[in-house]
């Protein structure tokens, strides 16, 4: 049997991940996503058991890169946004909040999952933790949006990294916050994420 190309493995390895992506992704956002196991990972996406694990060790593998590919998403997302909104910062960081909320509230059933998980495994000292999400790609690039913001008069005069960390910090707590709330009064969601957002931006910009 001939062997495969290095670019006809990279191919194969892309779709698999795809697939898993897909099928992961519609399983942690049901309604008990803790429930999610390898075992029906591989009955929805028609996969072998076997060949799940040559690409991901157990669940929390494939839970962290499922919540990593959304990040990489929401990164490309914001990345748009900073270059059609140059070079009004607010505008710009009121549009990255409003991705950051609406992310939120869509996955709000995979947090729930990741919540789950992360406190089940910190309680018991292995690697995964909820601040491993998102990933840490992000990080840099808001320390540099933050750094221009506040060289151009647009953010508070305290380091980008003050900055980042803050903001990282508050949409981390935000995302455990709203992920444990009620779900039941739409409007009331509605009015805290427009409460949510006009205190960041003022905790941040000048102006």
């Amino acid at each position: 049997m001939p062997r495969l190309s290095k670019a006809k493995k990279e191919l194969i390895e892309k779709m698999v991940k795809e697939r898993i992506f897909n099928e992961a992704s519609l399983l942690l956002q049901q309604e008990k996503p803790q429930l999610f196991t390898m075992e029906e990972l591989a009955l929805h996406s028609g996969l072998a058991k076997g060949t799940l694990y040559n690409y991901f060790s157990d669940k929390q593998a494939v839970i962290e890169f499922v919540a990593n590919t959304i990040s990489d998403n929401i990164l490309v997302d914001i990345k748009q946004i900073y270059q059609d909104n140059l070079p009004d910062y607010r505008l710009i960081l009121q549009k990255f909040l409003r991705v950051f909320l609406s992310n939120m509230g869509h996955y709000r059933y995979m947090n729930t999952a990741i919540l789950a998980f992360s406190y089940e495994n910190i309680s018991n000292g292995q690697r995964f933790s909820y601040d491993s999400i998102p990933k840490t790609s992000m990080r840099p690039y808001m320390e540099a949006f933050f750094a221009e913001g506040i060289q151009a008069g647009a953010f508070k005069p305290v380091s980008a990294t003050s900055l980042g960390v803050f903001f990282g910090s508050t949409i981390r707590g935000l995302n455990i916050a709203l992920t444990l709330a009620s779900q039941d009064d739409v409007q009331q969601r509605a009015q805290m994420e427009k409460d949510i957002e006009y205190l960041i931006i003022n905790a941040i910009c000048l102006k």
